[in-house]
């Protein structure tokens, strides 16, 4: 975009967001009234204490759902005359495909990614490749200018991504959105971080979305086996338990991981995002199991009597169960 408005940009290759120091920054010797920044990158630069109050005429953050959390330091850091735009976009359809100004003056719990961008087309799809109604879930498949030609040598995976209707090819991204009354476009998670857990269809990233409300700056939740989620979060000064007490009091429980993995920094793949298959094995032998449930005798009548007929049937000894927790 800079080069289609003949203008100089500064391309930040070397900055890390996995240091725990900033680095010197372009603009600091050359100025500049443009910056572009993922969301992530924009919260290391709170973490980092960067100065945040230069004269920027607008920001633009490359992200999905914006954290709420960030929305609140952006709106207490960064001047009022400063645009911010959040922009969607993957890399098969050239980055940025959506967008969105955003208004800092509004309290929103969730910034829509928008609307397209000239030159670019967005459907939302069901389950039966049927277009959705308004309000309605659905994968969203963008087509236009920047829709790439395949990958190379991988005509297998070309043939799953791009799907062409009424002559125009679309990228499906494997996003679930949904569009509201006034065509605003709010992503919701990824169609792959669905999640099946004890019978329970569970969306991981509003897990993450919860957790993100806390004092940490990043976090990702995977499943382990058939029974176990696990959510591992940056951040200090948070513990285990200040994380599942804020989990419970926003989740329902089929949702509450089974476990909180604090950690100084999440593994980062060469795109910045969360290394999944580098994460550490978390240990299960200290949760609870079945076999370590401590006895209970029953305390109201209702329960004696489930009590006795179930020992009657199984010839087994049976434990009431905390209904507090």
């Amino acid at each position: 975009m800079p080069m289609t408005a003949a203008s100089t940009f500064w391309l930040d290759a070397l900055r890390d967001y996995k240091i725990d120091r900033p680095l010197p920054l372009p603009y600091d010797r050359y100025g500049g009234s443009h910056e572009h920044r993922t969301d992530r990158g924009l919260s290391a630069s709170f973490d980092f204490g960067e100065d945040l109050s230069r004269a920027f005429l607008a920001r633009t953050s490359m992200s999905e759902a914006v954290p709420r959390k960030l929305v609140s330091l952006v709106r207490e850091y960064i001047p009022e005359k400063c645009r911010i735009w959040n922009l969607y976009g993957p890399a098969e359809i050239s980055l940025g495909c959506t967008y969105h100004v955003v208004d800092l003056a509004l309290d929103q719990t969730i910034i829509p990614i928008g609307r397209p961008l000239p030159h670019y087309r967005c459907l939302i799809h069901d389950e039966f490749d049927q277009l959705v109604i308004v309000g309605q879930q659905g994968e969203l498949l963008v087509g236009g200018v920047g829709v790439f030609a395949g990958y190379l040598g991988r005509d297998d995976l070309t043939t799953k991504a791009l799907v062409e209707i009424d002559g125009v090819t679309y990228y499906r991204t494997g996003d679930l959105v949904r569009m509201d009354s006034s065509g605003l476009i709010y992503y919701i998670g990824r169609q792959d971080h669905q999640v099946k857990l004890h019978g329970q269809r569970i969306e991981v990233d509003e897990i993450e979305r919860c957790l993100l409300d806390t004092h940490i700056t990043a976090c990702v939740v995977v499943k382990f086996g058939e029974d176990h989620l696990v959510a591992y979060v940056q951040g200090s000064g948070i513990s285990e338990e200040d994380l599942r007490t804020h989990c419970r009091s926003r989740l329902p429980p089929f949702m509450i991981p089974s476990m909180f993995v604090v950690l100084d920094h999440l593994p980062l793949n060469a795109n910045g995002k969360v290394d999944r298959k580098h994460l550490p094995i978390p240990d299960f032998s200290s949760l609870s199991t079945s076999s370590s449930i401590i006895y209970q005798a029953p305390r109201t009548e209702m329960e004696e009597r489930v009590h006795d007929l179930w020992c009657k049937r199984e010839w087994v000894t049976i434990a009431v169960p905390d209904c507090s927790v």
